[in-house]
């Protein structure tokens, strides 16, 4: 699903972004789906696999609020996102990005 979120972003002229970018301290260090490094703003495919037990969910919520703790803005989408309401979705990582959207693109 991350490569389908993705595909919006390129399909809607927003800047490319690159995959599985590491975002670290030296203490710690996670990966973000997707991320603009110059910006400083990452995107998120949260599935319903991801917060099966108190425990995933607990460490999710840790992972979220460290990297909050960074320059980052983190911004966290569904399937429903992807799907139905992309168009949103891309509207809101464009308002983080200071870019406008080149095209639209409704599929």
């Amino acid at each position: 699903m991350e490569s389908r979120m993705r595909w919006r972003f390129l399909a809607a002229g927003l800047p490319t972004p690159r995959v599985q970018v590491e975002v670290a301290d030296g203490y710690r260090r996670h990966r973000l789906d997707v991320g603009w490094e110059e910006e400083l703003v990452g995107a998120e495919f949260d599935g319903l696999g991801a917060h099966t037990t108190r425990q995933q969910l607990a460490a999710d919520r840790d992972r979220h609020n460290w990297l909050t703790e960074r320059p980052w803005t983190l911004l966290h989408f569904t399937a429903v996102d992807v799907h139905r309401r992309h168009v949103r979705m891309v509207d809101t990582v464009a308002r983080h990005l200071g870019s406008p959207r080149r095209t639209i693109m409704v599929l």
